[in-house]
């Protein structure tokens, strides 16, 4: 799936997984995104996350990390 800068707004405990909202729309524009990490994420992180399914009216997925240029 596409790979979308999430901004943060905490963990969901009910979801078992971390929402936000797309970076570069505004609030609720585009409903939520709910998405997995390997580290912890705080609220106002810009994560990039990978979408990999649907849930209602929102998206799911899982954080990328970055990686690193090796030469």
């Amino acid at each position: 799936g596409d790979t979308v800068a999430v901004l943060c707004d905490g963990f969901d405990g009910h979801a078992m997984s971390y929402v936000g909202g797309r970076y570069a729309e505004g609030p609720g524009m585009y409903g939520c995104i709910f998405f997995t990490a390997a580290r912890d994420v705080e609220p106002g992180d810009v994560v990039m996350v990978r979408i990999t399914g649907t849930f209602g009216g929102d998206l799911t997925g899982g954080a990328v990390e970055e990686l690193s240029e090796e030469e």
